[in-house]
């Protein structure tokens, strides 16, 4: 009777032990390990929102028309009187963001070192006036190299550029 109990312990356990040990090794590559295939697909998933933005979002958009696109999980920005560009409101979309993850510098700037941690995959940046876009920006990271690149269409003036490490900037062809 002994042993029947043992056994009938001891073989869920083992099972047990063996699914744990399985689930424990994937959770952990999808979780710490960042294979060139993981961040692939994220860099894809990234550029495919910046297409989407660029393709979509339009001067004059209206705030309906971003919220039906993007949803309304924006933050609302406090740009502190420093954006001096004539929009009356400023709205900030993080994509692809580590949970509970909080920049360390304020709203209205480009957190580069979020974007270059991988941190936030990409940073949307809308200026509103009269209810319609009246600017944007786009941070992200593209390329082998991990460019961060920033682009802007102001007013329907469009610039995209690299932001180096040293803080200058080259001009994207």
């Amino acid at each position: 009777m002994q042993r029947k109990t043992y056994l009938y312990l001891t073989l869920p356990a083992a099972i047990a032990a063996i699914l744990v040990t399985f689930y424990t090794i994937d959770s952990f590559d999808r979780i710490f390990v960042s294979s060139p295939e993981r961040q692939t697909v994220r860099e894809e998933d990234v550029l495919q929102t910046v297409a989407r933005i660029k393709d979509n979002v339009k001067i004059g958009s209206s705030k309906q028309e971003v919220a039906a696109l993007f949803g309304d999980r924006y933050v609302l920005v406090d740009d502190q009187g420093d954006l001096e560009n004539g929009c009356e409101e400023f709205w900030l979309y993080r994509f692809f963001t580590e949970e509970d993850y909080q920049p360390s510098v304020p709203d209205h700037v480009i957190d580069e070192e979020g974007i270059r941690s991988g941190k936030v995959g990409a940073a949307f940046f809308i200026g509103w006036k009269d209810e319609r876009v009246y600017l944007y920006t786009i941070a992200y990271l593209q390329g082998p190299n991990h460019d961060l690149h920033f682009y802007s269409n102001v007013n329907g003036t469009i610039e995209d550029e690299i932001m180096n490490l040293d803080g200058t900037t080259t001009r994207n062809e």
